[in-house]
């Protein structure tokens, strides 16, 4: 591991950026073409590559994450990860973005306004590294597509994202717009976030476990478990790739969690009715 200087920030907008930390994502879609092995800061800024409402320009499993990011946006001019660019790739047939979309967290409408607008989208795959702790930044006074980056960051790729593996098999899967292999498991993590109980520790432990087996998280389980508990459970179905049975324990983790299935979120029913 060796340590190098970052010279550059790239701006997106604050969703994006949170959603390539919490590994929801791996591309950014980038004004510009950007050459594979580039290196730079991640920096996010308030406003959107397009003027849309964000209930428009994200997909709906999206949202409350993007509204949280944009509000947080003015308490903090700080960056918390850097990425080195793997690919960039052309997209320029509109019949490939409905897959796109399924596979991201953009809207079919915002893609295609994007298409009509650029003539290209530049989906640009990014592996993400965290920095030991947030720096601090001069806020720019333009949010341009680059931004120097004064004074220059020292960063390793000590910590990334995500693990190769799973970074190289959410790769394959995007340059091949194959569906997504769990889609009902995704739109259950962002109902599930939202869910008020008063037992937040296994609430965050479950949305953790459900970001494993998706693959958008290679974190380890954190709290000590009973060999008896559900959260021991959810996380050794987690490791198949078996969704039917993944899906039942977490319905009856959601139960354990002090909700019945009368009690639940219209959304959340409805999913796990499906």
């Amino acid at each position: 591991m060796s340590k190098f200087a970052l010279h550059i920030m790239l701006c997106l907008p604050a969703p994006e950026i949170e959603a390539l930390i919490k590994g929801r994502i791996i591309v950014a879609i980038t004004l510009k073409f950007i050459h594979p092995h580039r290196q730079f800061a991640l920096y996010p800024k308030k406003e959107l590559n397009l003027a849309l409402p964000v209930e428009n320009y994200y997909k709906s499993s999206f949202f409350s994450t993007a509204q949280s990011a944009i509000q947080q946006h003015s308490q903090r001019f700080s960056i918390q990860a850097w990425a080195k660019c793997e690919n960039c790739e052309i997209i320029n047939d509109v019949k490939s973005l409905a897959a796109l979309s399924k596979l991201t967290i953009w809207s079919k409408q915002a893609l295609e306004e994007i298409l009509r607008q650029r003539e290209n989208i530049f989906l640009t795959y990014l592996r993400v590294y965290h920095l030991p702790q947030p720096v601090k930044v001069n806020t720019p006074k333009r949010t341009n597509f680059f931004t120097a980056l004064i004074p220059p960051v020292y960063v390793s790729d000590a910590n990334p994202i995500l693990g190769d593996r799973n970074f190289t098999i959410r790769k394959t899967q995007l340059e091949n717009l194959q569906p997504p292999l769990h889609p009902h498991l995704e739109e259950l993590q962002a109902a599930i976030v939202n869910l008020s109980t008063s037992s937040t520790t296994a609430k965050q432990q479950l949305d953790k476990d459900i970001k494993n087996f998706l693959g958008w998280s290679t974190q380890k389980t954190l709290l000590p478990v009973n060999p008896e508990n559900w959260i021991y459970t959810i996380a050794d179905i987690g490791n198949s790739s078996d969704g039917d049975a993944f899906e039942k324990v977490v319905r009856k983790s959601l139960i354990k969690l002090g909700f019945s299935i009368d009690t639940l979120p219209d959304r959340i029913r409805e999913i796990l009715s499906a």
